[in-house]
């Protein structure tokens, strides 16, 4: 089984331009059985992607969440 484990969606600033619809039909396609999303900075890839789920009640992807934080000091 291959997962990409860096994937970046439309809410990774200046980095991803993929919507959550689009990531999970391109998931299934490819027969992928889990989908991880790593976005800048924030976690609403990972909302919006659970609350899809919910509401269709499909279980059959399983979701990786990551998040990359950069930090100054």
């Amino acid at each position: 089984m291959f997962t990409h484990l860096h994937v970046h969606t439309q809410y990774s600033v200046l980095d991803g331009a993929s919507a959550i619809t689009d990531l999970f039909a391109t998931a299934k396609a490819d027969n992928q059985k889990a989908l991880a999303i790593t976005d800048h900075g924030n976690m609403y890839g990972v909302k919006e992607s659970l609350r899809r789920q919910r509401l269709r009640q499909t279980h059959d992807r399983r979701n990786i969440i990551l998040v990359r934080n950069l930090f100054c000091s």
